[in-house]
């Protein structure tokens, strides 16, 4: 898993990859400086045969959410 968030285009902000290790405490978390990005991303890997649905329950779980949600670059919860 890779998270990197920033608050706009023209400041500094950061990426923290997450290796599936890590959630039991045997793999460091690689924390590092990442330009260019406004906002948060959450990048996953996941199996092409579990993807089936994803996209239309990403959209379903935004719905409500105050904050823009994109699922491959498409706005999820648009008004």
């Amino acid at each position: 898993m890779i998270v990197r968030s920033g608050p706009d285009e023209t400041e500094r902000g950061w990426s923290a990859t997450i290796p599936p290790e890590a959630w039991t405490d045997t793999a460091p978390i690689t924390i590092e400086p990442d330009a260019g990005l406004r906002g948060t991303n959450v990048m996953v890997e996941i199996p092409v045969e579990e993807r089936v649905g994803l996209e239309e329950a990403v959209g379903a779980a935004a719905r409500d959410l105050p904050v823009r949600v994109y699922f491959h670059a498409r706005w999820k919860n648009r008004p």
